[in-house]
């Protein structure tokens, strides 16, 4: 199975290259907002932890739409999400609700499964929740 990660910050492709390799795994720099041509649709699934919630709120349609123009249709999403909208400042800086992830979506996925019984840090008990979405 071939693997590409994906950043645009080219300190995390630096430092994902540096990790030995199990598989066909490649790093990019890039940009999911303005990914190209030969991308679109090229992908059979995409997972990510909490960029949702670390990018701008007023981008999150932006986003939904860019993830599903990479997946192929049947494409699966497995994310990560901060739901704490009133963070206080711990975790990524844009919390969001499980209605705001509902409304946008179910546009262009359909939800398979969730799960509230996991924390990737210890202090986020309760307020992440894993998501497998597929692209219809």
């Amino acid at each position: 199975m071939d693997v590409t990660g994906l950043d645009v910050a080219p300190l995390a492709v630096e430092a994902a290259r540096r990790f030995p390799r199990t598989g066909r795994e490649t790093y990019e720099l890039g940009d999911l907002f303005s990914l190209p041509p030969d991308r679109r649709g090229a992908f059979d699934g995409v997972f990510e932890h909490t960029c949702f919630c670390a990018i701008d709120p007023a981008r999150r349609a932006d986003y939904v739409e860019a993830v599903a123009a990479a997946l192929r249709p049947g494409g699966r999403l497995l994310s990560v999400f901060f739901t704490d909208p009133d963070n206080g400042g711990e975790g990524p800086p844009f919390g969001c609700t499980v209605a705001e992830l509902d409304a946008l979506f179910g546009r262009k996925f359909r939800l398979l499964e969730q799960h509230r019984e996991l924390a990737t840090y210890p202090e986020r008990e309760g307020r992440e929740l894993l998501r497998l979405h597929e692209r219809v």
